[in-house]
């Protein structure tokens, strides 16, 4: 899918036409680490230069031009890259402020791939471009979207550095926040590892801990990344909502055949014997 990826380069390539390009990751836990280490192993491939703004620095200039400074302060001009991810969800839907009520301060928006549950909250395409990292429900919710894989999956064209030996038979990273199914009793062993650091981490340590296992278990859609990208098989299960089967019919499943799939039901009783026959002695 690297077509999807080099689309992507030269529409942000076009739209910024020689202005400066501005970079605000979409804040989230360790998982959304990926999506960060991701767009900037993308930049490098595809030669684009960028500054990082923080969203703290977007809300003072605002604010400034909100008139709490006597002379305002100048829009930036350019182009915003708004990190990508799930936030654009009931459960999660800080992107859709954070992005839009910093989009007046430049000339053009473009949204990396996330999904997209919420409807009804997008731009048009002459204020801003938005990809979606599915082509299924993400792109029926926003009809402006234009599917391109989840950026962390550009990992891949790079992960002979994250390699790790497999020391490890089944790894459970199943997720204990508002974002779980609520229908699986958590196994023996279970890290929600995602919630151990946010995105600004190095991304190294989270896909070297999960690539110690053969097997992984999963309903976070990065550590699912993650095991694809070390060589593990993956059997991923929903959340409670769309996005996890949306991005593995999408994506997951093209790209990495049948080292990964997809179950819908989680058999607790059969996962608690694996972990326990998994544990080191």
């Amino acid at each position: 899918m690297l077509d999807a990826y080099e689309n992507l380069a030269q529409i942000i390539h076009t739209q910024a036409n020689g202005k400066t390009i501005f970079y605000v990751p979409n804040p989230g836990n360790w998982g959304d680490g990926l999506i960060n280490e991701g767009f900037k192993c993308f930049a490098r491939y595809f030669k684009i230069s960028f500054r990082q703004l923080t969203e703290r620095e977007i809300q003072k200039r605002l604010k400034r031009r909100r008139g709490m400074c006597r002379w305002g302060a100048p829009r930036y001009g350019g182009v915003l890259i708004y990190g990508g991810g799930g936030a654009w969800c009931h459960n999660w839907p800080g992107a859709k402020d954070r992005a839009h009520d910093g989009a007046p301060l430049f000339d053009r928006l473009i949204v990396l791939p996330s999904t997209y549950e919420l409807r009804n909250v997008y731009f048009d395409g002459s204020k801003a471009t938005y990809f979606a990292r599915d082509n299924l429900e993400s792109t029926r919710n926003n009809k402006n979207a234009v599917f391109c894989p989840d950026m962390a999956l550009f990992l891949r064209f790079d992960s002979s550095r994250y390699k790790v030996l497999k020391d490890r038979d089944v790894g459970y990273f199943f997720r204990t926040d508002k974002e779980a199914s609520g229908h699986l009793t958590l196994p023996p062993g279970n890290r929600d590892i995602s919630r151990e650091g946010k995105w600004q981490k190095e991304a190294t340590p989270f896909l070297r801990e999960v690539g110690r296992f053969n097997e992984v278990h999963t309903d976070r859609l990065h550590v699912a990344i993650a095991g694809c990208l070390q060589g593990s098989h993956v059997t991923l299960y929903p959340g409670n909502y769309f996005k996890n089967e949306a991005v593995y019919r999408s994506s997951l499943e093209p790209i990495f055949g049948g080292q990964i799939r997809f179950l819908s039901h989680y058999d607790s009783s059969a996962a608690t014997t694996a972990a326990e026959n998994s544990l080191p002695s």
